[in-house]
C-alpha cells in the first residue's frame, strides 16, 4: 500500500474565482514523504520514495500571498521483506525574529531602545525515518487472520438478519 507522511502544516491562500468572488485553498508546507512499494514474485520490494521539503518564504510575497522555497527529490531502492531502510538528513531550518516596543516610547532615538524587546529564534529540525516494509501474501498469517474474522463477521450479520435482529 503507498504511504504518505506530513510533517509541517497548512497555510490559507485566497483564489479568485471571478465577479469579485474568493474562494480559499489551504497550501501544505513541511517536510513530505511518499513511498509507493511494489514486491516481486520473491518477495523482495522495490520502493520509490519521493521528498519534499517547503517553507514559507514572506520575500516572495505577492498580493499578501506569501510564496514558498521548495526542494524534492525522488528515489528508488530495493529492499528485501522485512529489511530496514533508516532515512535521516531532513533537515528543517528556520530563523525568526519579532520585536516588540511600547508606542510611542519605544520610537525614540537611542533611548527608545530601553522600551523594546527583540527575540530571535533559530529552529532546526532533523527528522528520521524507519521504514520496514513487510510483504503479506494471501498464504500469510495476518491475511488468513483477516480473512477468518471477516467470515467470522459475515456469518454473525448473516445469523442476526435471519433472526430479524438486523434488518
Amino acid at each position: 500500500e503507498p504511504a504518505e507522511f506530513l510533517a509541517g502544516g497548512q497555510i490559507p491562500i485566497p483564489l479568485a474565482i471571478g465577479f469579485g468572488q474568493t474562494s480559499v485553498i489551504f497550501k501544505d508546507f513541511g517536510i513530505r514523504l511518499k513511498f509507493s512499494p511494489v514486491a516481486d514474485d520473491r518477495n523482495n520490494v522495490s520502493l520509490k520514495i519521493f521528498t519534499e521539503i517547503s517553507n514559507i518564504d514572506p520575500s516572495l510575497t505577492v498580493g499578501g500571498v506569501p510564496g514558498f522555497f521548495t526542494s524534492r527529490t525522488q528515489e528508488e531502492i530495493n529492499l528485501k521483506n522485512g529489511e530496514t531502510l533508516v532515512m535521516s538528513g531532513l533537515i528543517d531550518h528556520s530563523l525568526s525574529q519579532n520585536s516588540n516596543k511600547i508606542p510611542g516610547l519605544g520610537n525614540i532615538p537611542i533611548l527608545g531602545y530601553l522600551f523594546k524587546s527583540d527575540d530571535f529564534r533559530n529552529n532546526e529540525s532533523d527528522l528520521v525515518f524507519l521504514v520496514t516494509p513487510q510483504v503479506i501474501t494471501t498464504n500469510s498469517l495476518e491475511n488468513i487472520d483477516a480473512e477468518s474474522h471477516a467470515r467470522y463477521l459475515e456469518n454473525m450479520y448473516n445469523r442476526n438478519s435471519d433472526q430479524g435482529i438486523i434488518r
